[in-house]
């Protein structure tokens, strides 16, 4: 076989290839070209709906977590329920604080010898006893110094510093 020859039998099998594929209708053709801009609006369409449920995800999230971090610790010292969600310091406690004090101020004898700042800080303990947890305590700043100088071994205040030597 020649060249001439081969460049024959090229064009006859390229013309009984193209003669065995049907020619498409004209509107096929043009719905392909429409598909990949079908496709792409459906894409947009996807991220959007995704990008808004994951807003509203993220915002219901946040809405649960600030509700459950805001509330203050006296919703939660209600042992009955029955006065949940109220404040403990309202009017009414303000007011029966103010006679008790006015009623040890005028009939305590010795008055005199407890101040302000002991009733003070028995009323914040009594506040914490009533918890009736016995981990939970309430310490005065000063007990509390005292009680980190007790456990750590060392002492402040005289301008000498004592630790424990480590190896005894």
């Amino acid at each position: 076989m020649d060249g001439k020859e081969e460049f024959l039998m090229m064009q006859e099998n390229e013309q009984q290839v193209g003669a065995s594929v049907p020619e498409q209708p004209v509107e096929q053709a043009e719905e392909q070209a429409r598909e990949p801009k079908k496709n792409r609006s459906s894409f947009f369409a996807g991220l959007a709906t995704g990008l808004a449920v994951a807003t509203v995800l993220c915002v219901a999230v946040f809405l649960i977590w600030f509700r459950i971090t805001s509330r203050d610790a006296t919703t939660y010292a209600s042992t009955d329920g029955a006065d949940a969600g109220e404040d403990i310091i309202n009017p009414e406690a303000i007011e029966k604080l103010r006679l008790l004090n006015e009623t040890i101020d005028v009939y305590y004898y010795k008055d005199d010898e407890v101040d302000l700042q002991t009733r003070r800080d028995g009323m914040y303990e009594g506040l914490i006893a009533s918890l009736g947890d016995p981990y939970a305590d309430y310490y005065t700043v000063e007990d509390r110094n005292a009680q980190r100088e007790q456990m750590s071994g060392v002492y402040y205040g005289i301008g000498a510093y004592v630790t424990m030597h480590q190896e005894l």
